[in-house]
């Protein structure tokens, strides 16, 4: 909310007029104009003495019975109001927006990517020549995958090309404007320009353009087209010790970090098939043990037994026979063939784990990986553990690198190598998003 009534959206630090993507146009109401929501969806802003309406954003009068309605600034930079009904659990509806266009916040992207609509969904992408600073985190933006050579150099072996984004706006950050006839022309402009690392051509002007490019988006409707410098060749240095070494030296731990890596997949690999081979093995002495005709015989193992089974084989336990370090041994007689067997007695220990699933948990932990996001965003680790304890940096490492391999968007999670090197602690694992499954639902 402005001091002059008017309340607005900006990007990130940079609240300039011309980076505004919604405003109540309220500006000129006076001072102390506030933002008011009322319990039937109403959303409106009153005057200083609260005593007028200045605008209504919502018209409100939403049923009320069972309902509730929540107003929040999402993630994507779009204020929204939400309305849940209180017996369809985990149902959210919208019923207002600020705007209906997925790309209009600004820097949802980051610097040097451009938003692009998919069925009214925004997604990213970055110009050519560049790729994600942070996988899975846009507003972190994108940078460049080759070295650019400074215009001190007179080395010269590195060549460039512009590579064409039809149909994208930018932010004006141009450092020179030229009137050019054609897209050609425009591009040799800034290929014979050491400066320029791009150029936006649009109705024969040609705008020269430093790094980084801001608030890009595509739009069909408009003719701009974006021009950025890419290399095609790879320099050679001209001090070959110094260069070549450091050259060198990153490939070798390039090498290093592939050869790491493949050993610790195959491993993975290995551990997994002795898993699923344990697993069946496992799964057909359970069948042979739910059998209660089934003993002991010279074509198949022990089956289990009960704890009732074993007190009533060994008489409750009276006649001790001896004692080891994992607890006393007892005699018993087995109810068929009356052979005399001994039973150890050990403590029991039962480790109960939650489904992800349970509804007879309360609705805001029945599903578990929502409740481990709301309790992580809510710095209340401590309730997923109960009585454990546990080193509270690591679990929250490991909660945080879950919940990045939950995304219900592919291109969000973490590819297998990311997951490694975040596992050693070589990579920092960045803030988890708001969970996909929640805001699809809503």
């Amino acid at each position: 909310m402005q001091g002059d009534g008017n309340l607005v959206q900006y990007p990130a630090d940079d609240i300039a007029v011309a980076t505004a993507y919604f405003a109540t146009g309220t500006d000129g109401s006076g001072e102390n104009v506030t933002l008011n929501f009322d319990a039937d969806g109403h959303l409106y802003l009153l005057n200083a003495t609260g005593s007028n309406i200045i605008r209504n954003l919502t018209d409100g009068g939403y049923p009320t019975e069972d309902t509730i309605y929540l107003m929040r600034l999402d993630a994507d930079g779009i204020f929204r109001i939400y309305s849940h009904h209180l017996k369809q659990k985990g149902i959210w509806s919208t019923v207002w927006s600020s705007t209906n266009d997925a790309c209009a916040p600004k820097g949802l992207c980051g610097l040097n990517g451009f938003c692009v609509l998919n069925d009214q969904k925004a997604g990213c992408a970055c110009l050519p020549g560049f790729e994600m600073v942070q996988q899975g985190n846009w507003t972190a933006g994108c940078e460049r995958n080759f070295t650019v050579e400074s215009c001190k150099s007179k080395n010269g072996d590195i060549k460039y090309n512009m590579q064409e984004v039809a149909n994208t706006i930018w932010g004006d950050a141009s450092y020179s404007a030229l009137t050019v006839p054609f897209k050609d022309s425009c591009a040799q402009a800034c290929l014979a320009d050491c400066n320029c690392e791009a150029v936006l051509f649009k109705d024969r002007t040609c705008q020269k353009q430093m790094l980084p490019l801001r608030y890009g988006r595509r739009q069909l409707t408009d003719s701009a087209i974006a021009l950025v410098k890419v290399s095609t060749s790879t320099p050679t240095p001209s001090t070959p010790n110094g260069n070549i070494l450091k050259e060198n030296k990153k490939e070798l731990r390039v090498n290093i970090l592939i050869i790491c890596a493949s050993f610790v997949a195959f491993g993975c690999m290995m551990l997994v098939i002795s898993g699923i081979v344990f697993y069946k093995n496992h799964s057909r002495y359970r069948k042979l043990s739910c059998d209660g005709t089934i003993e002991l015989s010279d074509d198949f193992a022990p089956r289990s037994f009960t704890y009732s089974e074993l007190e009533k084989v060994t008489d409750g336990f009276r006649e001790e026979i001896g004692r080891g370090s994992f607890g006393a041994v007892f005699k018993g007689t087995m109810p068929i063939g009356q052979k005399v067997v001994a039973v150890k007695k050990t403590t029991e220990k039962i480790i109960c784990c939650r489904k992800s699933v349970d509804w007879n948990l309360s609705e805001e932990e029945a599903v578990l990986e929502e409740w481990a996001y709301h309790c992580f965003e809510a710095g209340e680790l401590a309730k997923l553990l109960g009585n454990e304890e546990v080193d509270k940096k690591q679990l929250e490492r490991m909660i945080k690198l879950g919940l990045w391999c939950i995304q219900d968007e592919p291109s969000l999670r973490p590819s297998m190598k990311k997951v490694l090197l975040m596992l050693e602690g070589t990579v920092d694992i960045p803030i988890p998003p708001s969970l996909d499954s929640f805001l699809s639902a809503i």
